[in-house]
């Protein structure tokens, strides 16, 4: 599931009809510092990345997901790890590049920022 703050996607989506939905129940989350956040609403969203491939023709990648809208979520976005497993993508942090297996291996360059404030150890399990 991805989760976005619903003050960010109201501002990207101003100009696009997008459907809010609801869910018949309600979920909650809780972020690395403890913080819950529930939402009953998503929205399906479509992204489109345009990119060109190494032979200098141009394609675009598509895929839906559905993203729960979250209140005064403190990052705007947050992107399920089953999209990127689902959809064959793969991020490589060393040379800021995302590959989408499934579009034609398409490359697309990257920026990564991270957050200054955290500086957490968690033990994490699977």
């Amino acid at each position: 599931m991805s989760l976005s703050d619903r003050e960010f996607i109201e501002s990207i989506i101003s100009n696009f009809a997008i459907k809010i939905r609801k869910l018949t129940f309600s979920i909650s989350i809780r972020d690395i510092e403890n913080k819950i956040y529930n939402s009953d609403e998503y929205i399906l969203m479509n992204d489109f990345i345009k990119e060109t491939l190494s032979n200098d023709t141009s394609t675009i990648a598509f895929f839906q997901r559905e993203v729960h809208l979250m209140n005064d979520l403190k990052m705007k976005m947050l992107i399920d790890i089953d999209i990127l497993s689902s959809k064959r993508i793969q991020i490589n942090l060393n040379d800021k590049i995302l590959q989408i297996d499934s579009c034609q291996d398409i490359i697309i360059k990257i920026d990564i920022v991270t957050w200054k404030k955290a500086n957490l150890k968690r033990i994490v399990r699977s």
